[in-house]
């Protein structure tokens, strides 16, 4: 119905000019225009300048009837036009609809796959952080079992030197024998 009232100006200014151009046909004759009566038998049998111009505005009359026709036929076509591309358009949108539900249900399902993951990863990091921290901890204590041993060596070479002295000279001794037999092997030989 919108569409057809679109069209009203188009159809005034046809149907204004094809009444103006009866006028001037009218005028051009020289009497103004008579309407036609429904039935050409009831006017009579002969007919008269008054019929003979009636059944000229009545051709005029059937031309416009005929161009109120074809211009409806063309509005028809256009309107089945308009609605396929409408329903088209509307097939489309549906399309971009279901597309559109379809990107937002990836989007979701990524979305909370990507919150589990970090959710696991959090808590596997939690987890690494927690081991390097007795890691850590275990090398703090066994650096710190290593300078008290090395204290209690200290303090040990420091009460009894001449132990110390005392391995040294035996390991000088053990050299010493070591040498001597491989001085003995090489006379032998």
């Amino acid at each position: 119905m919108l569409n057809r009232l679109r069209h009203l100006p188009a159809y005034l200014y046809i149907v204004a000019t094809t009444a103006a151009m009866g006028l001037l046909y009218a005028a051009q004759s020289g009497s103004p225009p008579q309407s036609a009566p429904a039935n050409p038998a009831q006017a009579g049998a002969a007919p008269t300048p008054a019929v003979a111009q009636a059944a000229g505005n009545l051709s005029m009359e059937e031309r416009i009837r005929r161009l109120e026709e074809q211009v409806n036929l063309a509005l028809a076509l256009k309107d089945e036009r308009i609605q396929s591309l409408i329903e088209r358009s509307e097939s489309i949108y549906k399309q971009l609809q279901y597309v559109a539900g379809f990107a937002a249900l990836a989007l979701l399902f990524f979305s909370i796959r990507d919150v589990i993951l970090r959710k696991k990863e959090g808590e596997r990091q939690r987890g690494i952080d927690d081991i390097v921290k007795e890691m850590m901890n275990l090398q703090k204590s066994a650096f710190d079992q290593q300078v008290r041993f090395g204290a209690l060596q200290l303090a040990h070479t420091e009460a009894n030197p001449s132990q110390q002295f005392a391995a040294i000279q035996n390991v000088n001794d053990v050299i010493g024998v070591v040498r001597q037999t491989l001085a003995f092997r090489l006379e032998q030989e």
